[in-house]
């Protein structure tokens, strides 16, 4: 049967050759081209069908693969897209708490480096205050001294000038009589 029709087949054209000049073309002219086509395209099908199914077969897994792996990313996508929409409404309130929290600890850290710098303060008054009065009674101290010196210096020369031997062995003897009566 197939080497029949395969004899056809090559024999129609020859035949279509052989009808000559003159020959006014037809529809039925074509008949033999259409068969041989229908024959043609059958034959391809029955030859190709087990390679073509497997092809459209691992074409298909290959695109539901595809299909699922890109449902699972979506997945994925809405569940990261509905965590940022999330943190997104909370920005606001949570710059807020950042910001009323930073105002509160610049707050706190003013109060705090006022308070050690009126210590600081308090701390420095109090010990030039006390470095004053130490150089205060220094000096009260060195001019007293000085004073004394020159008191006894002036009082020195006085008594030199005023006190003669004679006046020397009064004053003695008064005093050793003094010393006397203070021990009888």
């Amino acid at each position: 049967m197939i080497k029949t029709l395969l004899i056809f087949i090559l024999i129609t054209p020859l035949a279509t050759y052989a009808s000559g000049e003159g020959h006014v073309p037809h529809i039925s002219d074509t008949i033999i081209f259409w068969v041989n086509f229908i024959v043609f395209f059958g034959f391809l099908t029955f030859v190709l069908r087990k390679p073509l199914k497997s092809i459209w077969a691992e074409r298909k897994e290959g695109i539901e693969k595809e299909v699922l792996r890109a449902q699972r990313e979506l997945v994925e996508a809405n569940k990261k897209l509905e965590v940022s929409n999330a943190k997104y409404a909370t920005l606001d309130e949570k710059t807020k708490k950042i910001k009323t929290d930073i105002f509160k600890e610049t707050k706190l850290e003013a109060e705090s480096v006022n308070e050690s710098s009126r210590m600081q303060v308090e701390a420095l008054t109090k010990h030039a205050e006390n470095n004053i009065e130490a150089e205060k009674n220094s000096a009260k101290n060195s001019v007293q001294e000085e004073f004394a010196e020159k008191v006894y210096t002036k009082a020195k020369e006085k008594l030199t000038e005023s006190f003669d031997k004679d006046y020397d062995k009064k004053y003695r003897k008064e005093a050793i009589e003094g010393l006397k009566s203070l021990n009888s």
